[in-house]
């Protein structure tokens, strides 16, 4: 898959990204187009160096069944 970018003034720039105080001057993304996501809820995944099988299953399981509730995960 590769890497996509939009700059702040390129045409498909999400317009909700150019309203807020600083928006980032360049926008890196994968998959979906970032207008189909925006208005969807969001989850932050932050690793661990120490993780454990446990904490490894907890995670791909957890994220699973949130994207498939719509849940878009960072």
């Amino acid at each position: 898959m590769k890497v996509k970018n939009l700059t702040l003034n390129a045409s498909g720039y999400p317009d909700k990204l150019k309203s807020i105080p600083t928006p980032p001057e360049q926008l890196f993304y994968l998959g979906a187009d970032p207008t189909d996501w925006l208005d969807r809820p969001k989850v932050a995944v932050v690793g661990s160096r120490g993780v454990t099988p446990y904490g490894k299953q907890v995670t791909a399981t957890l994220s699973r069944e949130l994207t498939e509730r719509g849940v878009v995960i960072y």
